[in-house]
């Protein structure tokens, strides 16, 4: 494979080399953390909607100080997250579902596929399709998890949500850590065509977060729309709290 490439031309490669201080934003997240809060030693993260651990294992190599709680609620789901982390002390598993009210609910599940969702709730009339089940979740407000478990967590550094289109409700359970300034960084996932059904809206994502003084700093990951129309589908969005301790 290397020798195929080394026969290749030289004017059929493009190269961009870039020092990462001059790193355009909207490349790389850590990066982009790390110029607009040179002083921030990210420590905590919270990955809300963690699948099978990928994101928490790609936290790992960009953050390796940091510990990681990552929670998702799906049973199948959890299992594979807790097999792919189990050799990681410092990430933290917890099968819940973070939403805007505690409780619990059944939904209806597809496999262990990403796009599982709390807009799935079971309903009795309707037949269970290929590979889908009905499963008790249970519910917390990301508050409540911060008041009623034993965790030593001042600040969130990193809130990674990526909820299927959830995004906002998570957040609606995390007002008062939102209004007493106590989440630095918030990384989701959103759309930007208004048809789209399956993922937050980023103007109504930025719409909510404004009052708590986050504004969007970067854009990573475009998906482009393949229904025709030239549009970009969905997309994950950096936003940042703006204060003086940055």
């Amino acid at each position: 494979m290397l020798k195929i490439a080394a026969k290749k031309p030289l004017n059929s490669w493009v190269f961009a080399l870039y020092s990462t201080k001059y790193l355009p934003f909207g490349c790389d997240y850590k990066e982009d953390i790390n110029r607009l809060s040179p002083n921030l030693k990210v420590e905590i993260i919270f990955d809300v909607g963690a699948n099978s651990g990928q994101s928490a294992l790609h936290y790992r190599q960009k953050f390796p100080q940091a510990k990681i709680y990552s929670f998702e609620p799906v049973a199948r789901t959890f299992q594979k997250l807790q097999a792919a982390t189990s050799k990681d002390t410092n990430i933290f598993c917890y099968q819940l579902a973070l939403t805007d009210r505690d409780g619990q609910e059944e939904i209806v599940t597809t496999g262990t596929k990403g796009t599982n969702s709390l807009k799935a709730k079971a309903d009795p009339s309707l037949s269970l399709q290929n590979d889908q089940t009905v499963e008790l979740f249970t519910l917390t407000k990301l508050d409540s998890f911060l008041e009623n478990n034993l965790v030593n967590v001042e600040y969130i550094d990193i809130l990674k949500i990526d909820t299927e289109g959830f995004e906002i409700p998570v957040l609606q359970g995390a007002l008062n850590a939102l209004k007493a300034g106590k989440i630095r960084y918030i990384f989701a996932e959103t759309t930007l065509r208004d048809k789209d059904k399956d993922h937050t809206n980023f103007f109504e994502l930025k719409k909510f977060l404004e009052p708590y003084n986050f504004n969007p700093i970067g854009f990573y990951d475009l998906v482009p729309y393949w229904g025709g129309g030239n549009a970009i589908d969905y997309l994950n969005v950096l936003f940042k709290l703006w204060d003086n301790q940055s």
